[in-house]
């Protein structure tokens, strides 16, 4: 191996930024979440809080089909890991199996982007937001919850 080899305190200096980098976030959605009328500490739990945008920013239905989703990926996933076969690459579940993942892949990504233009609608922005949600998502999320956005209800539901 060439170069400077890796010491166990670049490891601990890359973790230290991981972790500021993700308190700022937490502190971030805790303030999103308060700004939305819920307790901030629903930001800290994994699965809860995507529930809680979702709540806030579209219909829960919604998230329940993201969830399907996820978890059919996630099957489908290891039922191709586990029959893949590089000799004997056209057997039918193997097959089937890497194209729903690849459907349900693309599904996940269409939720990621509404959600994330729902949750811009719901604090009052528009496409240009979304798009920094989407590419800039630390700045984007800094600048909702530490920022002067306010949110103005679930665009969504007053659609209906």
């Amino acid at each position: 191996m060439n170069g400077v080899p890796i010491q166990a305190s670049d490891y601990f200096i890359a973790g230290g930024v991981a972790a500021f980098f993700l308190i700022f976030r937490i502190i971030a959605w805790w303030k999103i979440f308060k700004k939305g009328g819920e307790k901030g500490w629903k930001a800290l739990i994994p699965f809860y809080n995507y529930y809680v945008q979702i709540k806030l920013t579209w219909h829960v239905r919604f998230f329940w089909i993201m969830i399907a989703c996820l978890c059919g990926y996630v099957v489908c996933n290891v039922i191709f890991q586990l029959n893949y076969n590089p000799r004997v690459m056209l057997g039918l579940i193997p097959g089937i199996c890497a194209v729903a993942t690849l459907v349900f892949s693309i599904a996940l990504f269409v939720f990621y982007i509404i959600s994330e233009y729902r949750l811009c609608k719901a604090f009052g922005h528009g496409g240009g937001w979304t798009v920094g949600l989407i590419f800039l998502n630390f700045i984007f999320i800094m600048m909702l919850g530490f920022g002067k956005s306010k949110y103005q209800g679930n665009v969504y539901l007053k659609e209906m």
